[in-house]
C-alpha cells in the first residue's frame, strides 16, 4: 500500500517554501549528526572504548553511556552557538542599520535555536520509527528474514530522548504541527503494518514497483 494513501491525498504537492523547509531540516540534522560525532572524539570515546573492550566482554552498556553522552554534546553545542549569538546581541550596537529588516533583540536567534532542534526531533522519531518498524518485522518475519544477530549498539532513540530531556528540567522541549504530523503518520504505518496477516507483510516488502 503506498503511503500517500496514508495521508487521505492522491498526491503530496511541494512548493518553494516546502522545498526550502525540507532543505533546512536536512541541514540541521546534518548538523547534529556532525556535532554528535565530534562529540565520540572530544570525549575520547574511541580509545576508551577500545580499553573497556579488552577489560570487559560486554560492551552494550558502555556505548549506549557514550552515545548519551555524545547527544548531550551535540545539544551543549546547539545550546552555546544560542548563547554566544544572545550574548553578541546583547553586546553590539542596539540601532539597526536602517533598512535591514533586523530587530536586534535575539528572536532571530530562538528561533534558529528552535528549528535547529526541532530538525533533531524529527530526526530522532524518525529513527524510532525504523526500530520499531524493524522489531516489529523481526517478530513477525523473523524466520523468513534474515537480520542481524544484534540491533542494540545504540540505545533506543526514544530512551535517546528522554534522557536530553532528563539532563535539561524545565526546558521546552520542541513541538509543532510537522513533529506531531510526523509522529502520527509513522504510528499509522506501523498500525496498519501490523494489521495485515504475515503474508501479507512479507508480500508488501518483496514487492516492486
Amino acid at each position: 500500500m503506498p503511503t500517500n494513501k496514508l495521508t487521505g491525498s492522491s498526491a503530496i504537492l511541494f512548493d518553494i517554501e516546502a522545498q526550502k523547509q525540507a532543505h533546512a531540516l536536512t541541514a540541521d540534522q546534518v548538523d547534529f549528526i556532525m556535532m554528535h560525532e565530534i562529540g565520540h572524539a572530544a570525549l575520547d570515546h574511541p580509545r576508551r572504548l577500545k580499553l573497556a573492550s579488552t577489560s570487559q566482554g560486554d560492551t552494550t552498556p558502555i556505548r549506549h553511556e557514550f552515545e548519551f553522552a555524545a547527544d548531550a554534546f551535540a545539544f551543549g553545542l546547539l545550546r552555546s552557538r544560542l548563547l554566544n549569538e544572545l550574548r553578541y546581541q546583547l553586546t553590539a550596537d542596539p540601532k539597526p542599520t536602517e533598512g535591514d529588516g533586523k530587530e536586534g533583540s535575539g528572536l532571530d536567534a530562538l528561533r534558529e535555536y528552535q528549528a535547529s532542534w526541532g530538525a533533531a526531533c524529527l530526526l530522532f522519531t524518525y529513527m524510532d520509527f525504523i526500530d520499531r518498524a524493524g522489531q516489529l518485522l523481526k517478530t513477525r518475519l523473523g524466520e523468513r528474514i534474515r537480520f542481524r544477530p544484534h540491533l542494540d549498539s545504540h540505545p533506543k532513540p526514544k530512551a535517546r530522548m528522554e534522557r536530553l530531556e532528563q539532563a535539561n528540567p524545565g526546558d521546552y522541549f520542541y513541538t509543532s504541527p510537522l513533529f506531531r504530523y510526523a509522529t502520527s503518520f509513522f504510528d499509522r504505518v506501523l498500525e496498519y503494518a501490523n494489521g495485515l496477516d504475515d503474508n501479507s507483510l512479507f508480500e508488501s516488502l518483496t514487492k516492486t514497483s
